[in-house]
């Protein structure tokens, strides 16, 4: 099974006949239904089509494992993007090379890593945050809250689906 099987068949097959049942379980936190997994999958690939995210694309995404990382993934792959999984670990210099390297103009981040990249963003080809986090609410040239994504909807992005000799 690879994560294009996943993204394109999460809202249908997967949970057909059952669709409240439940897909993800996340540390006795959050759960989520393959109804809401499918929905946040697509509104996330909706917003970052919207935000110019395409095919081929390098997308950082530095967070704590979490349900919305999960999700996150999926819209990722599910666009044909991808992702550049960066450890919370890695000093702020360590990572704007990583970045860098990468060549990711998005990057997707928790709050609490907003102020040590703010060190060194600049020196980075990222030109978009977004940032996932309730209390967020967005701040400065280039940084949206994840609410900002949503906007645009969680029919299917429309884009054809990713082929396994894609790169």
């Amino acid at each position: 099974m690879d994560i294009g099987w996943v993204t394109r068949t999460s809202g249908s097959r997967l949970g057909a006949g059952s669709p409240e049942r439940a897909a993800l379980h996340f540390e006795d936190r959050e759960q989520l239904d393959y109804a809401e997994l499918f929905r946040r999958q697509s509104e996330l690939a909706n917003g970052l089509v919207a935000l110019g995210v395409a095919p081929g694309d390098r997308v950082g995404v530095l967070m704590r494992n979490c349900v919305d990382y999960v999700c996150l993934y999926f819209a990722i792959a599910r666009i044909g993007a991808v992702t550049v999984r960066l450890n919370f670990r890695l000093s702020p210099r360590e990572l704007a090379f990583a970045l860098d390297d990468a060549g990711c103009e998005t990057l997707c981040l928790q709050p609490e890593f907003c102020e040590p990249l703010a060190q060194v963003i600049d020196v980075t080809p990222v030109r978009t945050r977004v940032v996932f986090g309730e209390a967020f609410d967005g701040a400065g040239d280039g940084v949206i809250p994840t609410s900002a994504l949503a906007r645009h909807g969680d029919a299917d992005p429309g884009l054809p689906l990713p082929r396994a000799d894609d790169r």
